[in-house]
């Protein structure tokens, strides 16, 4: 195999694994092993909060043991109007916390996630405040809310980065990839060139070598022809 082959092969490779080590180094820096678990007590509310310094993506998942709840997430003053620490209890009804300013509310749902991705619900499953993730400072509540009539158990994980470290995370994977597709790219126009054009080029001067070869032997013969008629004129 042809050396510049072999290189242009060789940078398809790297590009590839630069590909996959981006890709993997920021969705790890996304991920959350931080499974947390509250059971919610029947026709009760249990609530977990978060405070946030400054602007900050925010990724929320929650789901149960099959049973399906009521999820609200809340800024304080939503939450200090609408839910009763004595009684552990929802005081507001739908249109109350909608109107108050709650960021999400899902329905009748066994999981769910903030900022939630399927359109497909209609409003009395879902409402949404917003689709952007990044929320502004302050204090938050995830309020999850059991209308039946047995006790439901939540597995719930948060996930939060600041806005300026996703930024930082975003531009690292842009400078890596331009790179990974700037070699794989050189790799590909490597490996062409060397396949074709330069197999193009050898057949080339092949044939320019067996067209000299032919017209050395031509001139060769024909030098004995010239010294014997040399000769006969002598």
């Amino acid at each position: 195999m042809d050396n510049l082959v072999k290189l242009g092969i060789l940078m398809v490779i790297m590009a590839l694994a630069i590909f996959y080590i981006s890709s993997a180094s920021f969705q790890g820096g996304f991920s959350s092993d931080n499974i947390q678990e509250v059971i919610v007590a029947s026709n009760t509310a249990r609530y977990m909060s978060f405070t946030l310094s400054n602007f900050t993506v925010v990724g929320l998942l929650y789901y149960t043991n099959g049973t399906n709840i009521n999820f609200y997430l809340v800024n304080q003053s939503v939450f200090d109007e609408s839910y009763s620490n004595s009684t552990g209890q929802i005081i507001s009804n739908s249109t109350a916390l909608q109107q108050n300013g709650a960021i999400e509310i899902i329905y009748n749902r066994s999981g769910g996630i903030f900022p939630y991705q399927q359109q497909n619900l209609s409003a009395v499953n879902i409402y949404e405040q917003t689709e952007s993730p990044i929320l502004p400072a302050g204090r938050y509540y995830g309020i999850f809310q059991d209308p039946t009539g047995s006790n439901t158990t939540v597995f719930y994980s948060l996930l939060s980065e600041s806005k300026g470290a996703v930024q930082s995370k975003i531009l690292s994977s842009a400078v890596y990839g331009l790179s990974g597709a700037g070699l794989l790219l050189a790799g590909i126009v490597l490996v062409i060139y060397s396949i074709f054009i330069r197999k193009g080029q050898k057949k080339e001067e092949t044939v320019e070598r067996n067209v000299e070869s032919i017209y050395d032997r031509q001139v060769r013969a024909k030098k004995p022809a010239r010294r014997a008629r040399r000769r006969r004129r002598g």
